[in-house]
């Protein structure tokens, strides 16, 4: 239990006690992105709390979105401290497996992918909603509203019912992460890592192009279309990112050496949510910087 917990390859030593890793990529990564995301999200309540007076229903879900955010950043942070990030297996004792396993996104998706699929499915709730909220008037039932709603409950049931597999997908649950446990039944979490990254992306390029339309419907000037475009065109970040963690999931669950390819996986992880949180407080940036009430108090 004390050697590495994967063969390495010919010609290369294990470092087991101090092995290489990148982990100032990760905590500057995790960290600049909850500030980030902190940020947009007080702007975003600032100008609905302050400026316009209206708060809806996505602005208290976008607060439950952050908050859960932030507890997928303390795992992350706690996975660079160990085992770190871009750390190959071959400079893992075998012994600490486990551990990495029930902390990490390692091998059985858990805690930290479990907690992704929360905060995913809150962000696109509340981006749907808003959606709904500022293109389709009130009392209308268009393709528009149905298309918004039917995949907020598709989003819904496939994030929980992702939750429940990450967290009791396997009989009896410690298999999850306890390599000592030789009984026992798994579901293909492979399987479920790959759908659940290609209907991610779907999801994220149905978002990007569902309000285009109706915003090149829209009478205004042409100037001002191209500036409303390109206020809600920043899902196209989101959709590369969601693009990118499809490809690094990919590559992780065809990889041996899943410590160190885990590490891709959770910064595009991060990146996602990330996106998601600007795609959904960068529409009130504006009214932010056009009605500053605080400003005009000093």
């Amino acid at each position: 239990l004390n050697g590495p917990a994967m063969e390495p390859p010919p010609g290369v030593i294990p470092n087991l006690d101090n092995p290489p890793n990148k982990d100032a990529i990760g905590y500057g990564v995790f960290l600049t992105c909850i500030c980030l995301s902190s940020i947009l999200v007080a702007i975003r309540l600032y100008a609905k709390i302050i400026c316009t007076k209206l708060v809806k229903k996505e602005d208290y879900l976008v607060v439950v979105a952050l908050g859960v955010f932030a507890s997928f950043i303390y795992l992350s942070l706690e996975a660079v401290k160990f085992p770190g990030m871009y750390v190959h297996m071959w400079d893992v004792r075998l012994k600490d497996l486990s551990k990495i396993l029930y902390v990490s996104l390692s091998s059985d998706l858990n805690a930290i992918s479990a907690v992704y699929g929360i905060a995913t499915m809150i962000l696109k709730v509340a981006i749907l909603l808003q959606w709904v909220h500022t293109f389709v008037p009130r009392g209308i039932r268009n393709s528009f509203f149905w298309i918004s709603h039917f995949t907020i409950w598709f989003n819904i049931i496939f994030y929980t019912a992702c939750t429940i597999v990450d967290i009791w997908g396997c009989t009896p649950r410690e298999k999850s992460w306890n390599l000592m446990i030789l009984g026992g039944t798994c579901v293909n979490k492979n399987s479920v890592r790959i759908i659940t990254s290609i209907v991610n992306f779907i999801s994220d390029f149905i978002i990007l192009v569902l309000p285009q339309k109706v915003i090149w419907e829209l009478q205004m000037t042409k100037n001002t279309r191209i500036g409303v475009c390109f206020v809600f065109a920043v899902g196209v970040i989101a959709t590369i990112c969601g693009g990118m963690r499809m490809r690094s999931t990919i590559t992780y669950v065809k990889s041996k050496d899943q410590t160190y390819t885990v590490s891709t996986m959770s910064l595009w992880y991060t990146a996602e949510i990330t996106s998601g949180f600007l795609v959904f407080c960068i529409p009130a940036i504006p009214q932010a910087l056009r009605s500053p009430p605080l400003l005009r108090r000093l």
